[in-house]
C-alpha cells in the first residue's frame, strides 16, 4: 500500500511539473508573438530595463507651393470731372427744346457725313446745297473723313460755314483713333504728326501719353 501511494505521488508531482511547463512555454509564445516588432535581429527578446521607442512613421510628402505672382497694379486713370450746366444753360436748353418740333427733336440725335446730308458723292466745302439740308434735316452734328479734308484753311472755312447754317450749334468732330484710322494726321498738308495706334496708348499704362 505504500508503495501504491509513492507511484500516486510521482505521477501527481510529474503531472503538475507538465503542467507548469505547458503554461510556461505557452506564455513565452504569446509574450514573442505580442512583441515580435521589437525583439532583436537574431531573434533576442530586449532587455527588460530597455525602454523600446518605435521607429516614427516617415512623414508624408510636402511640397512648398509657390508663390503666387502678385498681379500688376491697374493703371490710374483720372476721370473727368462731369460738367455740370449752370441756370442760364438750362434756361436756354429749356426755351430751345419748347420751340422744337417733335420731328427736329429727333433729327438731333443722329450724327451723319455731310454726304449722307447732302446726298452728294465728295463734300469738301458748305455750300447751297449743305444750307438746303440742314434746313430739312436739323441733325445734331456732322462727322468728318479724309475725303471731306484738303487743308488747315479748307477745314476751317467749311466747319465756319457749316455752324453758321444750322438752326441749333451742331457737333462737329472727325473719325480719327490713330494708327489706321487717321483722318487728319495722315495728310501732310494738315501739319501734325501721325497718331500712334490707341491700342499701344492702353497697353503702356501711361495715362500721361493717352
Amino acid at each position: 500500500m505504500k508503495s501504491a501511494l509513492k507511484k500516486e505521488r510521482k505521477s501527481i508531482a510529474i503531472l503538475t511539473a507538465a503542467v507548469i511547463v505547458f503554461l510556461a512555454v505557452s506564455a513565452a509564445a504569446v509574450y514573442l508573438s505580442v512583441n515580435a516588432d521589437t525583439a532583436g535581429p537574431g531573434g533576442e527578446m530586449p532587455r527588460v530595463d530597455e525602454v523600446i521607442i518605435p521607429d516614427p512613421e516617415p512623414p508624408l510628402a510636402y511640397f512648398e507651393p509657390e508663390p503666387e505672382a502678385s498681379p500688376e497694379p491697374e493703371p490710374e486713370f483720372v476721370a473727368a470731372s462731369a460738367w455740370t450746366p449752370d441756370a442760364d444753360t438750362l434756361a436756354r436748353a429749356a426755351e430751345l427744346l419748347s420751340a422744337m418740333t417733335d420731328e427736329e427733336k429727333l433729327y438731333q440725335m443722329l450724327f451723319v457725313t455731310p454726304e449722307a446730308l447732302t446726298g452728294y458723292t465728295r463734300v469738301y466745302q458748305a455750300g447751297q446745297a449743305t444750307r438746303i439740308a440742314l434746313e430739312k434735316y436739323p441733325v445734331g452734328g456732322i462727322v468728318y473723313f479724309e475725303r471731306n479734308i484738303d487743308s488747315p484753311e479748307q477745314t476751317r472755312e467749311m466747319l465756319t460755314k457749316t455752324q453758321e447754317m444750322a438752326k441749333i450749334p451742331m457737333f462737329l468732330g472727325v473719325d480719327e483713333e490713330g494708327g489706321r484710322v487717321a483722318r487728319i494726321s495722315s495728310q501732310s498738308a494738315m501739319g501734325y504728326d501721325a497718331l500712334p495706334p490707341m491700342a499701344e496708348l492702353g497697353a503702356s499704362g501711361d495715362s500721361a501719353k493717352a
